[in-house]
């Protein structure tokens, strides 16, 4: 079967290359040249034979059927040579012939050479390629042989294909290492506000730019005296390594100031000069750098945009313009991305003043005093990572949690009572929770784009005197199981209603309510001497005036959290004591 296969194909040409020479054959056969030469060498014979150019007719047509088909044959032997002197002769990308079927028929020179050496006998040997080239709508294609992009060009000559190749690696590298460069900002414009907190913005950068065949970088931005300070990186032996803080002053001579002073991009190689000492004598590096690279520089791009400036050592590679265009492109994403944080850090350090500010004014009406609010803050972050929420949750309550008691601002009356609540005043008190979510509802409404953190702020609000077991304030849940609006100041309204109990409590809520209930405990007040530290565990454990435990208040899972890290509590508050 696989002999009668082969044996069609080899019919199949041969049928092919008979019609191919006919179509050769008829082209001479229609050439005004070939009648042209025939009549002039008719004439001459029956000249000289008889005395008559026009003696016999015969002989023209004799010479134009010979002439042509020898002209046919010539050209069916050598058409693949004619073909490839279509090619300009410095072409040194590959450039070939194939027949229909993709088969390599011809190739000269370095192209031949690579073929032999590969043993490519198929287009598709060569490049990742479908059939659709001998259309030419094939652009561009990959060479698993060469490791290179090149530009593909085709020409259809007779039944054959002549293919010639451009190498354009370095051109879809750079649109590539740009576009990874593109995707970069995006992500991190995406994820401006968890970058707010991370602060690895150049550990991201620096990544990138490692990446891209570099052995170094060193970011830097202007101090307040116009020098520039900034971090290091390389990476070695797998690993990526961060230096200490370097700066370098304005007025050195150092290769990173070489861009400001020249006012463009600026790269030198070792290659350039007789040895290492000239080298270093043109471009002074900084000893923190040298000894940061291993004092191994051969190579850098210095350049800078704004109060940004990089510098990137060792380009495992010659440093092309493709290199440096990368780099204005790093530049720049890197002196978008520290404005937008810079930006978002200005937006951060306002909404936490406005927040220091409300939380005061809660504490105020309270007459606490001191670093309560920053310790209240501090518990709840440290109880929300121990417990395992979001690290960003986590910051967002280090900052949120004292608001807790912002109610209290419209009851100074009845917060200020130095002798135990009567029934109707404690029922009083304990609206301050549903006073404190519409407060923070109200902020919330009058803004076009609310901070999250308002949406967790008021969640709290309303819930931190909730308790595990179900016992504590104020009511919110129907018969039904319901949860109420809330919008009703009348205490009788929630007492008609059950608190939430359990899971039913937002997790956060019951944190800051375990936060604020350990500070008050150890803070001291009008009332009250500030208890230690190991008085504060027995009444947190539990608690001799209800009978409740401490899981019975905040929950199992709070309360182990609790118990796993009070020492550190104690810390911070000895360390952040009145």
């Amino acid at each position: 079967m696989l002999l009668l296969l082969l044996n069609c194909d080899h019919i199949i040409e041969y049928m092919y290359t008979i019609k191919l020479f006919f179509r050769l054959f008829f082209r001479e056969m229609i050439s005004p040249v070939n009648y042209l030469f025939s009549f002039i060498a008719g004439a001459s014979v029956n000249f000289f034979t008889s005395g008559n150019p026009l003696a016999n007719v015969t002989l023209f047509l004799v010479l134009i059927i010979v002439q042509s088909y020898s002209k046919a044959t010539v050209h069916l032997i050598n058409r693949k040579k004619e073909i490839l002197l279509l090619l300009p002769k410095e072409w040194e990308d590959p450039a070939f012939i194939t027949d229909r079927t993709g088969k390599i028929v011809a190739a000269i020179g370095y192209t031949e050479e690579l073929f032999k050496e590969h043993k490519i006998l198929n287009i598709k040997d060569l490049l990742i390629i479908d059939d659709s080239y001998k259309e030419n709508t094939i652009s561009e294609a990959f060479s698993t042989i060469t490791q290179l992009w090149y530009s593909v060009k085709v020409k259809k000559v007779d039944d054959l294909y002549l293919i010639w190749m451009e190498n354009i690696n370095d051109s879809v590298n750079l649109e590539l290492r740009i576009g990874i460069q593109r995707q970069f900002s995006n992500d991190i414009i995406n994820s401006l506000s968890d970058l707010v907190y991370q602060n690895d913005i150049y550990d991201r950068l620096a990544r990138m730019i490692l990446l891209d065949n570099y052995e170094g970088v060193f970011f830097t931005r202007y101090t307040d005296d116009r020098d520039l300070k900034g971090t290091a990186y390389k990476f070695r032996k797998g690993k990526y390594e961060k230096s200490h803080t370097i700066e370098v002053s304005s007025d050195s001579s150092a290769p990173v100031n070489l861009s400001r002073k020249k006012d463009s991009i600026v790269t030198d190689s070792l290659k350039n000069y007789k040895n290492r000492a000239e080298f270093e004598k043109a471009n002074p590096f900084n000893n923190k750098i040298k000894d940061f690279m291993d004092h191994n520089i051969f190579n850098f791009v210095n350049y800078h945009k704004g109060d940004i400036t990089i510098i990137a050592f060792n380009n495992i590679n010659e440093v092309t313009s493709y290199d440096l265009r990368t780099m204005e492109s790093a530049v720049d994403n890197a002196r978008v991305v520290s404005s937008l944080l810079d930006m978002a850090r200005e937006n951060d350090a306002r909404f936490l003043e406005s927040m220091a500010g409300l939380c005061a004014a809660a504490e105020f009406s309270d007459e606490i005093t001191g670093k309560h609010i920053y310790r209240v803050n501090k518990f709840s972050q440290l109880i929300a990572g121990e417990y395992g929420l979001d690290e960003k949750i986590c910051i967002w309550l280090g900052q949120v949690a004292a608001i807790h008691d912002i109610g209290k601002v419209a009851m100074p009356d009845v917060i200020k009572i130095n002798r135990q609540y009567t029934t109707d005043e404690r029922s009083k008190m304990q609206i301050h929770t549903i006073i404190g979510s519409q407060i923070i509802s109200k902020m919330i409404k009058d803004v076009k784009h609310p901070d999250e953190r308002f949406l967790l702020a008021q969640k709290i609000a309303l819930n931190h005197h909730q308790e595990w077991c179900g016992k504590g304030y104020p009511g919110l849940m129907d018969e039904e199981n319901h949860k109420e609006e809330i919008h009703s100041l009348d205490p009788g309204h929630y007492s008609s209603l059950r608190p939430l109990k359990g899971e039913e409590i937002p997790i956060e809520a019951l944190i800051v309510s375990l936060a604020d209930r350990y500070d008050a405990l150890r803070s001291p007040r009008h009332y009250k001497e500030g208890f230690s530290h190991e008085k504060t565990m027995e009444i947190i454990t539990l608690d001799n005036r209800s009978g409740r435990s401490g899981e019975e208040i905040f929950g199992p899972a709070i309360f182990q959290v609790f118990l796993k890290i009070h020492g550190q509590m104690d810390e911070i508050y000895n360390s952040m004591s009145d």
